[in-house]
């Protein structure tokens, strides 16, 4: 970024600087488990969340979302996963927990009707400048995930908005896609 300082025609000041902008990401997802899902059965997923910023986030947040299709072996659609209108929402056919201070915590969707309402968000709390934290969760079916559906998508994405900027980062995991059995 150049900066110039002029009063009129006259020229006060010039410098140069570089800015980076307040952004976060979720790296590295390892699956800590084969990828079939079975019922009552932890599958465990660890991100690192990276602050690339000079800002620190007094708020960072991790959000989860879960669909699931009834792609067969037979589909030549199941190895791209759960989207679009074969996807829908299995939320509630989960049991979700996040590793913190030391134990794992139960969460739980919001149940008010929301956008988010099939989200599961995971507080991460304040996350300094120039920073990573890894974030591990994981989840198992209930009995209610039984039937005809053979895929489960799971996407994740970080958010927060950084100390002194106007808008909110976001940052997207790549879907991860489970075997239902």
């Amino acid at each position: 970024m150049d900066v110039t300082l002029s009063d009129g025609s006259r020229t006060l000041a010039r410098g140069h600087a570089s800015v980076r902008p307040a952004t976060l990401s979720l790296d590295h997802a390892t699956v800590d488990e084969p990828a079939a899902l079975g019922h009552g059965r932890w599958t465990e997923v660890t991100y690192t969340v990276v602050n690339h910023s000079h800002s620190g986030y007094p708020q960072a947040q991790v959000q989860a979302e879960f669909g699931a299709c009834e792609a067969g072996p037979d589909n030549p659609l199941e190895g791209v996963g759960c989207s679009g209108s074969r996807r829908h929402a299995v939320t509630t056919r989960l049991r979700t927990q996040w590793y913190d201070d030391g134990r794992w915590q139960d969460v739980s969707a919001p149940d008010d009707g929301s956008l988010l309402a099939e989200t599961f968000t995971l507080p991460l709390g304040e996350l300094p400048a120039d920073s990573r934290r890894k974030v591990r969760l994981r989840f198992a079916g209930t009995g209610d995930l039984d039937g005809e559906d053979r895929l489960l998508t799971f996407t994740s994405r970080v958010n927060g908005q950084a100390v002194g900027a106007s808008e909110r980062s976001l940052g997207t995991g790549w879907p991860l896609t489970f075997a239902l059995r």
